[in-house]
């Protein structure tokens, strides 16, 4: 919309005036709405032109300012296209690009021959708005993107690329050869043995392969290679790695199998670790079998020469054994539990020496013949009047059905000539007479009567107490209540006994 109206000018200067006038037009510009760039496939339309305050004469052009018309109204080759109106001498332009595309050049990627049944595919797009899509046999794990894995069986297929933009689109395709990979394993991934000898055994084992030994502490190839029978390409084969300095050598096998397609070569590796540990010799020494009287035994005395590298320890099935040190060759044991010697007295203790190196052991036995020990009891110490006594002592391991016990008496110190007349010195029950009155000692030894070498032995003490001989005195007949006694005494302390309405000057004078 336009305005317009007449403005006049008047100036006066005394009695002089002058007055202009003109027409002044405001006219409203044309303001063009934008249009964004395009990105077309072969043909771009161009659509009609809007804004506001068009004049009617708004078009396309080649140009800027208006310069150079686009009549047609189909583009077809990329390229800036510019909107231009002009009102009077206001104007608006705004321009976008078109770029036109005839045809896609689609890339899928070089061919491939691969190990397993996984590819990587990698295509590129023509264009970044561009679309893509794979066909082909197998599972893709991305079927719509550019990069993407596919698996499928062992074989050569071929994948096509598919790529779109607008109405125009493209393919391309690759060939994918998958050879079959190797799948050898071991059973055993791990063994020891007592030998120098070993053999190895590889499953699933369909393509050529090798075996290389490696010494396990810092992976360096062994120098020179064992033996290998009957060779170190055969799957299954038997080691030789010959004498060792050391107490274990830890040899990992590796097996290494190689399927070849062309210049493409497929690999699977298998290892086994196999320990060839010395064997050591166990020896409980020269004798194997002792005596032991009671639950002590100091005479262990294992012999590792020439196994000194080897780990030595004591074991017993008897779980009331305590070795002092299990690990040392010359240790002590006791036994602690008394039972052991069941109703017996005796028991037959095997003693287990092993010697073991990883898994390769080897064990001695020593045979200990344990006779149970007495402890001896001659019964309590006490007095007797005259020459003659009894001795009572007490076995400590009783009679049974596969024991019967046994003792022995006899003089320990005594008076004169120590002679004493014991009635049965076998029996723990007896009677005894001795010459000499004072304090004798009897000794009492207990044996275990199935070894009379284990034995103990206790005293009893008895003291042989003169027997007093004395006189009252003649019998008297007096007048009076008062008399005067004449007792002879023995020599020992003595006294009348009194009785009731009778009194002494000095009851223990004989001579009252």
């Amino acid at each position: 919309m336009n305005l317009s109206q007449t403005v006049y000018i008047y100036d006066i200067n005394g009695i002089c005036e002058d007055e202009q006038s003109f027409e002044l037009t405001i006219v409203n510009g044309p303001v063009i709405d934008e249009l964004d760039d395009q990105f077309v496939c072969n043909t771009f339309t161009l659509p009609e032109i809007t804004g506001e305050f068009l004049t009617g004469n708004e078009a396309y052009y080649n140009s800027s300012g208006g310069v150079d018309l686009i009549s047609e109204t189909e583009i077809t080759e990329s390229q800036i296209v510019y909107i231009y109106d002009q009102a009077a001498t206001c104007s608006d332009e705004t321009s976008f690009y078109i770029e036109v595309i005839h045809d896609i050049t689609t890339y899928a990627g070089e061919d491939q021959i691969v190990c397993g049944n996984v590819a990587n595919l990698a295509a590129t797009y023509s264009y970044e708005e561009s679309s893509g899509l794979w066909s082909g046999p197998g599972m893709f794990s991305d079927i719509d993107s550019d990069q993407t894995t596919v698996s499928v069986s062992p074989g050569e297929f071929e994948f096509v690329w598919h790529e779109s933009l607008c109405s125009c689109s493209g393919t391309d395709t690759i060939t994918v050869r998958f050879v079959e990979e190797p799948l050898p394993f071991i059973l055993t991934e791990f063994d020891t043995i007592c030998n120098t000898t070993y053999t190895l055994e590889v499953l699933n084992s369909n393509y050529p392969g090798y075996w290389t030994a490696y010494n396990s502490e810092d992976n360096s190839v062994l120098n020179p290679q064992p033996m290998f029978f009957p060779f170190n390409t055969s799957s299954s084969s038997q080691v030789s790695i010959g004498n060792f300095d050391v107490e274990a050598l830890i040899v990992d096998f590796v097996w290494t199998e190689i399927n070849q397609a062309g210049m493409v070569s497929c690999t699977s590796e298998a290892v086994t670790q196999v320990v060839f540990a010395k064997q050591p010799i166990a020896s409980v020494g020269p004798d194997d079998e002792a005596e032991v009287c009671g639950n002590y035994f100091t005479g262990l005395n294992a012999d590792i020469t020439g196994s000194e590298w080897a780990d030595g320890l004591w074991i017993s099935s008897f779980v009331s054994c305590n070795f002092d040190d299990a690990t040392n060759p010359n240790t002590e044991v006791t036994f602690n539990e008394l039972g052991i010697y069941g109703d017996s007295a005796f028991v037959l203790v095997p003693l287990y020496w092993t010697m073991s190196n990883y898994n390769c052991q080897d064990i001695d036995t020593m045979w200990l013949n344990m006779y149970q020990q007495p402890i001896a009891n001659a019964g309590l110490d006490h007095a007797d009047c005259g020459l003659d006594s009894e001795l009572q002592a007490f076995y400590n391991i009783g009679q049974s059905v596969n024991y019967i016990p046994s003792g022995t008496w006899s003089v320990s110190s005594g008076q004169g000539d120590q002679i004493a007349d014991i009635d049965n010195t076998n029996l723990d029950a007896t009677t005894l007479s001795v010459y000499d009155y004072g304090i004798w000692e009897f000794a009492w030894r207990e044996n275990n009567s199935l070894n009379t070498s284990c034995y103990d032995v206790d005293t009893v003490m008895i003291e042989f107490i003169e027997t007093p001989i004395v006189s009252a005195g003649e019998d008297q007949d007096i007048c009076g209540k008062y008399a005067q006694l004449n007792a002879t005494s023995g020599g020992n302390p003595g006294g009348w006994i009194i009785t009731p309405g009778v009194s002494f000057n000095d009851y223990t004078n004989p001579n009252d």
